[in-house]
């Protein structure tokens, strides 16, 4: 078993579609290869992350009893039309029409779906990589929490206090808001050392919305760590106010972080 056949067959052992000679076969390549072992983990953390994010939408039994009668009734149309023979569709390019038809719809449904998941991990990534990159910059440019929580309350109508802005061992730098977002973000830049972090504030069914990587419980309180475009995010809920990070810190040290901070 070669790296070549390893990632031929991917898909397959991912989807569990393998037989069990092949899956015995791939694993004993697995346990002795680190580099195909760590693309199908990769693959493996990106197929959950995508099923988090899109939920599983059961379709109603009616629609497809429509889309049958629809069949019936349009095949039994084209039968008594006066077709001449060499110009007749086959049935089976109506079916097959119909079920492009189909895919269509539900293609556009997933999409507009996709479209409407969690913004504020956007937000914060984009002024993130934004300001490091140096195309972004802050529109409030201070270092007073007091005064960043004011000018951020009145531009979003989030309940923001300077208390909540005072984090440990970071200095505030700016802040801006993300207008184009779906709902009120406020966003806080911070440096912290040679890193500079991304506090996203936003009404807390925003936060709920991100898909879940991995949570821990610090001191009863629920921080949640995901992983977006290979920047690490930790999410802390409680009822005062909700937030996100958004920095190029590793994730673990992003958790212990948090855990300081909070």
């Amino acid at each position: 078993m070669s790296c070549e056949n390893v990632a031929h067959h991917l898909h397959d052992l991912l989807d569990g579609e393998l037989d069990p000679v092949e899956m015995r076969r791939i694993q004993q390549h697995l346990d002795g290869c680190e580099e195909c072992r760590r693309k199908v983990e990769f693959e493996r953390t990106l197929k959950g992350l995508i099923r988090e994010t899109m939920p599983v939408r059961d379709v109603p039994a009616s629609v497809r009893t429509r889309v049958v009668a629809s069949l019936h009734v349009a095949d039994r149309e084209f039968r008594r039309a006066f077709v001449p023979r060499g110009l007749r569709m086959p049935p089976a390019f109506s079916f097959a029409a119909t079920a492009v038809l189909i895919l269509l719809v539900l293609g556009t449904w997933w999409l507009s779906s996709r479209a409407r998941g969690p913004g504020i991990a956007q937000a914060a990534l984009a002024f993130h990589t934004g300001f490091v990159e140096g195309s972004r910059t802050v529109d409030l440019d201070s270092s007073n929490p007091e005064e960043i929580a004011r000018w951020l309350s009145e531009r979003t109508g989030l309940p923001i206090h300077g208390e909540a802005l005072k984090r440990v061992e970071m200095e505030p730098c700016g802040a801006c808001t993300c207008p184009k977002s779906r709902f009120p973000v406020g966003l806080v830049m911070y440096e912290m050392g040679e890193h500079c972090v991304v506090l996203a504030v936003a009404p807390e069914y925003a936060i709920r919305s991100l898909p879940k990587g991995r949570t821990e419980i610090v001191e009863g309180r629920e921080i949640i760590l995901c992983f977006f475009d290979g920047t690490n995010l930790v999410v802390w809920l409680d009822e005062a106010m909700s937030c996100c990070l958004a920095s190029d810190l590793p994730a673990d040290d992003l958790v212990a972080m948090a855990s300081a901070i909070w």
